[in-house]
Parts: structure tokens; C-alpha cells; sequence
């Protein structure tokens, strides 16, 4: 009796290894792109991270603030500790800052322009007696005009409008605070 050998030839050698290395360089393609989208993720999360705990502050502090001074790119005024404060866009830079220190991440935020607008109601006989007796302002709004950045891909432009009503209903109260506390 005859034995055969049951052998794999070169060939079907050769057309196996290929299939593992074709798969072998499929999951090795899906695993770095699962990567990159994860670093990218990681990377907004941060800027966004930095963008809300910017904006957290200034709405801390112009809640709390009183006497305002507002033109486009600054706000001037007291805090809640009666100092004087400022927060203000430096366009040459692109970073907002309070009292000179930077509110954003600039690795990962990139502050294209911002925009201040204040609304302080004039005292007119119509007007109610709230109004008559308080000249202080009742309405900021700052539009941020914010790119998040990323090495992995493009810059992401980002729009955010934020409006702000300073507990200072009552310009003599706080006045007031600050001279007796």
C-alpha cells in the first residue's frame, strides 16, 4: 500500500501568509485610525473643557461685579471684593484675559474675536421706578468667536453668545457693601 502525503503546497503556503498579512495590515490601519479619532476626541474635550471653566469665571465675576465700564474688546469694573477688574481681548495675541492672566487653553482654543455689548436702560420718565433709581448696567452679552484646535485634523470654528445680568440691582446697596465691609 501506497501512502500519500497530505502536505500543503508552496503555493497554498504562500496565498495563506498573504491573507494573514493582508489582515494583519487591515487591523493595523483601523487600530491607528481608532487612535487618532480617540487623541482628537481627547484633544476637543480639553478645549472645551478650557473654554467652559473661561466662560464660568467671567459669568462669576461679572454676575458679582458692578460699575461697569464696557467698550468692544473690554470690560472695566469693581468685583465682588471691590477691586477693580478688568477682562479684555488682546487681538494681537488672540487670548482673553482677566486681570492679566489668560481665561483659555491657547494649545487647544484659538480666540478669533470677541465682542461686548452692554445695555444700560436711560432714565426716562417712562421709564419704571427700578429704572429711575439705578444707572447701572442690566445686560452684557459677549459673542466669542473660538477655533478648537487639533493636530489630527482641521480647526473647528466654534460661535458663543453669552449674556450676563449683574446682580446689581441696586447701585447705592453695593456702594454701600464695599464702604462698610
Amino acid at each position: 500500500m501506497t501512502k500519500k502525503n497530505k502536505a500543503f503546497t508552496l503555493i497554498e503556503t504562500v496565498v495563506v501568509i498573504m491573507l494573514f498579512i493582508f489582515a494583519i495590515v487591515i487591523i493595523a490601519q483601523l487600530y491607528i485610525s481608532l487612535t487618532k479619532a480617540a487623541l482628537d476626541l481627547q484633544q476637543r474635550h480639553i478645549a472645551i473643557n478650557s473654554i467652559h471653566s473661561g466662560l464660568e469665571k467671567i459669568y462669576s465675576e461679572l454676575k458679582n461685579g458692578f460699575s461697569f465700564t464696557i467698550t468692544d474688546n473690554s470690560i472695566l469694573f469693581k468685583d465682588k471684593l471691590c477691586e477693580t477688574a478688568m477682562i479684555n481681548f488682546d487681538s494681537n495675541r488672540l487670548l482673553l484675559y482677566y486681570n492679566s492672566s489668560s481665561l483659555f487653553n491657547k494649545d487647544f482654543v484659538e480666540l478669533e474675536d470677541v465682542k461686548i455689548y452692554g445695555y444700560n436702560p436711560s432714565t426716562t420718565p417712562s421709564a419704571s421706578y427700578y429704572y429711575q433709581h439705578s444707572s447701572s448696567t442690566k445686560l452684557i452679552v459677549i459673542d466669542y468667536y473660538f477655533y478648537i484646535k487639533s493636530p489630527i485634523t482641521t480647526k473647528t470654528p466654534l460661535f458663543i453668545r453669552q449674556s450676563i445680568a449683574p446682580l446689581n440691582s441696586s447701585k447705592a446697596q453695593i456702594v454701600n457693601r464695599c464702604k462698610f465691609e
